[in-house]
């Protein structure tokens, strides 16, 4: 596991402005080995920069409001489950 932040980036107007910045430090994470990218902030999804990655380096990016948005589908159905069972 590894943290690192693009140069640069302070803002979600950043990302947009240095997505060779940040696609540079994909491919730093990539040197040490990383199997998957997780990014950790909404401006990268605003930004489309999960799908950028994803093509230019080849490795699987985890997009945070993606991933929100799955685990909340996924709990609204579990609970509506449970809903129907204990009724």
């Amino acid at each position: 596991m590894s943290y690192v932040k693009p140069p640069n980036i302070s803002t979600t107007l950043d990302v947009k402005k240095c997505r060779e910045e940040v696609i540079g430090t994909a491919r730093r994470l990539l040197k040490e080995k990383v199997e998957t990218i997780v990014l950790g902030c909404t401006g990268f999804s605003t930004a489309g920069i999960a799908h950028l990655i994803q093509e230019e380096l080849g490795v699987p990016v985890v997009d945070p409001l993606v991933a929100t948005g799955t685990l909340m589908y996924h709990e609204l159905i579990r609970l509506y489950v449970l809903r129907e069972v204990f009724r």
